[in-house]
């Protein structure tokens, strides 16, 4: 279960529940699983909170519904622009890309 309707939108605060419900019950078998469940549901989340209509179209309702498998790289970044935590990596710009310094909490 989780909080997208059939067409991978956003439904209700109760659908979101639904989805902290089924996370916590998958983390009392194995941490690992709520792991991916958390990553899956927080990337259909970044996506569903997007202003890209093309992104939405073509790979909210997959992800919402588990059809495509994939997780987020994003999450430190997110819970700092929620004010969950501080973001604690410092980047440098190098001739090929950037060094990135810091702690992941």
């Amino acid at each position: 279960m989780n909080a997208y309707d059939e067409k991978g939108f956003i439904n209700t605060p109760a659908g979101m529940g639904a989805t902290i419900e089924a996370i916590a019950r998958g983390d009392e078998e194995c941490m690992s699983t709520a792991f991916c469940m958390w990553c899956q549901n927080a990337l259909a989340w970044y996506i569903a909170s997007s202003d890209n209509v093309a992104l939405k179209s073509k790979f909210l309702p997959k992800v919402a519904w588990g059809i495509a498998l994939c997780g987020t790289g994003l999450s430190n970044p997110m819970k700092t622009f929620l004010g969950i935590e501080k973001m604690r990596l410092k980047g440098t710009r190098v001739a090929n890309g950037y060094t990135v310094k810091g702690a992941l909490p």
